[in-house]
C-alpha cells in the first residue's frame, strides 16, 4: 500500500531526497502517528489521490504525564543577617572587605556575604 503525504512543516529526509513544507512524498507506511505528535502542530498530511487508499489515522496514544519534580528545599541559615537590613548588611561587607558589586536586592547581597572567603583573624 502507498500513501501520499504533504510535508507541512519542518524538514523531511527520505531516500536520499529532502523535503520541505509544501512538498508531496510517498512512503510505504503511514507515518502520521511518528511525525504528528500530540500536542504539536502536525507535520504531515495524508494526502488524498487515486493510486493512494485514504486509511483513518489510528488514535493518538497518550504521551506520559510528567512527574513534577518535588520543590526544593529552602536553605535556612541561622546566621542572623536575614533580620539586618540593606544598610546593615552593606556596612558589614565593607568592613568586611567584600565586593557587592552593583547589588541592590537584600538577598543577592546576602548571598555575596555568606560565599565571600573567611577573613583571617589576625592576634
Amino acid at each position: 500500500m502507498t500513501y501520499m503525504f504533504k510535508l507541512l512543516r519542518g524538514v523531511h529526509s527520505q531516500s536520499d531526497k529532502t523535503y520541505l513544507p509544501g512538498d508531496v512524498f510517498e512512503s510505504g507506511n503511514d507515518i502520521r502517528l511518528s511525525m504528528n505528535l500530540p500536542g504539536f502542530p502536525p507535520r504531515v498530511e495524508l494526502q488524498v489521490s487515486n493510486n493512494s487508499p485514504v486509511e483513518p489515522a489510528k488514535e493518538p496514544v497518550e504521551p506520559a504525564k510528567e512527574v513534577a519534580e518535588p520543590p526544593t528545599p529552602k536553605v535556612v541559615y541561622e546566621d542572623g543577617l536575614e533580620s539586618l537590613d540593606l544598610d546593615q548588611l552593606r556596612n558589614m561587607a565593607a568592613e568586611l572587605n567584600i565586593n557587592l558589586g552593583n547589588a541592590k536586592k537584600k538577598s543577592v547581597i546576602l548571598d555575596k556575604i555568606r560565599t565571600a572567603p573567611a577573613q583571617e583573624v589576625e592576634d
